[in-house]
């Protein structure tokens, strides 16, 4: 059963280079998050100071700004949205590997517990017999 064990030890290394993957797009997706959190919160300081003003080339050019990043944080929602959708598959992924792992480890314990039994059995084989030749010697007694 060494190519079991050889099998499971290869796809404990799949596990983990899957976990690293989605530890990866999960940290992109993390990034994009705090990315719109913070232009968010420059969006909230720019309409707070467009509120603050009369002037209109200062309004102008302000209004500019928030539309280019009104358009940003479109992109970015966009974005987002893909890299949670790589998440998605990349956990499906992980969870399909790890199913496979875990029968693999499933079918090495029931050939360990066979072994054992059959270990048992033959054991309990040979201490029948001694046991039946030790009354056999007795009953000549």
């Amino acid at each position: 059963m060494r190519q079991l064990e050889t099998l499971i030890k290869m796809h404990k290394l799949y596990v983990d280079e899957q976990r690293r993957i989605l530890a990866a797009k999960q940290g992109e997706a993390d990034a994009i998050l705090m990315a719109i959190a913070a232009l968010q919160a420059n969006l909230e300081m720019e309409k707070e100071r467009a509120s603050q003003t009369d002037e209109a080339d200062v309004l102008f050019s302000i209004g500019i700004y928030i539309k280019d990043q009104l358009q940003r944080h479109e992109r970015m929602q966009r974005d987002l949205s893909a890299k949670e959708r790589e998440v998605h598959t990349e956990r499906e992924k992980l969870s399909v590997m790890f199913e496979e792992l875990k029968r693999y480890e499933i079918a090495q314990e029931n050939w360990e517990n066979e072994q054992r039994k059959a270990e048992q059995t033959a054991e309990n084989k040979v201490y029948d017999e001694q046991s039946g030749q030790r009354h056999h010697r007795k009953g000549e007694e």
